[in-house]
């Protein structure tokens, strides 16, 4: 069945370009070349999902830098690994997955190839990352068009950075510590909790965007928005929101 999709579906493109270099009307090749490629493609993207559990362990490291690329579906993290691992939880059989020590630092990539919701798989990948309290993070989010919740209000984490797609994201700050965060989005619903207790600057260069903050908490102040206490609380968050046609809310 496979070789059959691949053989009608390259017949189908190879038509089409013909008819392009005949000089033929522009709209049935066009139509001949998405029908062939989609046929070709169709049957990689019905291949049923099987899921599988991952699990790293933290080994000697003090700190770990964990980057995470996913493209359409559901992605799911919060601060609940087991016992001496880095990171664990459960993805899809075409997640690429692989870790490296260095020195003190555990390197963890996490990245999937593009799912599309349009052909046989309508929600895309799950993924569920447990990621571990016990280690100072280091965590880059690099989303399509997916719906992401992250919950990292139990974990220590002193950089974050978010480059979405056209995504539902809503992501719960760490509890605790100081937090740098950079929110980088198209068309993206993005919403970002502060736990209660934790001050906050939050600067915005913005398109076409409508970011909305909680001025009760974060008065606006010049340029910014920020805590009377900022600069002297023990627990913080410093953030930057550079986003295009998006809708982004700090709460």
């Amino acid at each position: 069945m496979r070789n059959n999709n691949l053989f009608w579906g390259v017949t189908l493109v190879l038509l089409g370009v013909l008819m392009l270099f005949d000089r033929m009307r522009f709209f049935w090749p066009v139509i001949l070349i998405l029908v062939g490629l989609w046929v070709v493609l169709g049957g990689r993207w019905n291949r049923a999902q099987v899921d599988k559990s991952i699990s790293i362990d933290a080994l000697s490291a003090r700190s770990a830098h964990v980057r995470v690329g996913f493209g359409a579906g559901k992605l799911h993290i919060d601060g609940a690994a087991s016992a001496g691992k880095a990171l664990d939880g459960i993805v899809n059989d075409e997640a690429h997955v692989t870790s490296q020590l260095d020195g003190d630092v555990l390197n963890v990539r996490l990245g999937n190839e593009a799912s599309f919701p349009i052909v046989g798989i309508p929600s895309g990948f799950r993924w569920n990352l447990h990621l571990s309290k016990d280690l100072p993070l280091t965590l880059e989010l690099k989303t399509g068009a997916s719906s992401s919740s992250v919950d990292l209000s139990a974990l220590s984490v002193s950089s974050l950075s978010v480059d979405t797609g056209a995504s539902e994201t809503e992501i719960t700050l760490p509890a605790t510590g100081h937090t740098h965060v950079e929110v980088r989005g198209g068309a993206a619903e993005i919403r970002l909790r502060i736990p209660q207790g934790v001050a906050a600057r939050v600067r915005s260069r913005s398109g076409m965007a409508e970011v909305r903050v909680d001025e009760n908490r974060f008065p606006r102040m010049g340029d910014v928005n920020q805590s009377a206490d900022y600069e002297s609380a023990p627990n913080r968050v410093d953030m930057l929101i550079e986003v295009g046609a998006a809708s982004v809310r700090v709460m």
